[in-house]
């Protein structure tokens, strides 16, 4: 979700329709035309839809990366389990946060496939540690 403040009906107008006319807005119209406030909106616009592409094709090459954090007893100090984390290391931005890329994949629809990859990875992964240690996986609601 990317919120916009809103500073005149000309642009509630234009960035309403960005997302229908897409990049060709970007390209077509031009920022001059609509403005530096709408074209913030176009340049965020684009880069959301390079990163769901770019997360369609790190998914498809299994390019995402789980972390496993220790969960430890508050009392005792021991590792009890450990917490699957998911990472992004994209090939030309770095590290891309969770908080960035789990909600396009919840709205794309990308988050099923990406669920059952992480699942399949951790239960993989737990397989050869001690039985006595516990695995979390967080899951997404909407798939």
């Amino acid at each position: 979700m990317v919120v916009v403040r809103v500073r005149s009906v000309r642009y509630l107008t234009v960035a309403a329709a960005i997302p229908l006319v897409g990049v060709a807005a970007e390209q077509e119209v031009g920022d001059a035309l609509l403005g530096d406030d709408v074209g913030d909106v176009v340049r965020v616009d684009h880069h959301r839809r390079q990163l769901e592409a770019d997360l369609r094709r790190a998914i498809e090459r299994n390019e995402l990366e789980l972390h496993y954090q220790p969960k430890v007893h508050a009392v005792t100090g021991e590792t009890v389990g450990y917490e699957a984390l998911l990472r992004w290391n994209h090939h030309q931005n770095g590290s891309i946060p969770p908080s960035e890329f789990i909600p396009i994949a919840e709205e794309t629809g990308m988050i099923a496939e990406m669920s059952l990859s992480i699942m399949h990875q951790a239960f993989t992964a737990a397989r050869d540690w001690d039985p006595a240690l516990n695995l979390s996986v967080n899951i997404s609601p909407w798939h």
